[in-house]
């Protein structure tokens, strides 16, 4: 076993810059840390009164360079990238209040 003779431990799965990494296909289930990360961030930013375009450039400037890091770093479930948009689509529809302001 090489890993034997150079030192070196053997693991399944590890955690490397944020990224799970993995000998198995990643499934929805290894995203939840992610997903609910960006949930959190996004109840604190709902809090404040924001405007359409604030809301917007949010989710711009943040979340979605989050999301094409995962997407050049490993093989992302469908479900995955469909679950981030649906929850910045809901931040951009809701006002600090938790109202409906867009129409879908």
């Amino acid at each position: 076993m090489v890993a034997k003779v150079l030192g070196f431990k053997f693991v399944k799965e590890m955690y490397y810059l944020g990224i799970k990494i993995t000998l198995r296909k990643l499934v929805l289930a290894d995203f939840q840390d992610l997903l609910s990360h960006v949930t959190d961030r996004l109840n604190v930013w709902g809090k404040k009164s924001l405007s359409l375009g604030g809301r917007i450039t949010l989710i711009n400037t943040s979340l979605i360079s989050m999301q094409n890091f995962l997407l050049t770093h490993s093989l992302v479930p469908k479900r995955v990238l469909y679950e981030l948009k649906k929850i910045c689509r809901r931040f951009i529809c809701t006002n600090w209040m938790g109202r409906k302001v867009c129409i879908t």
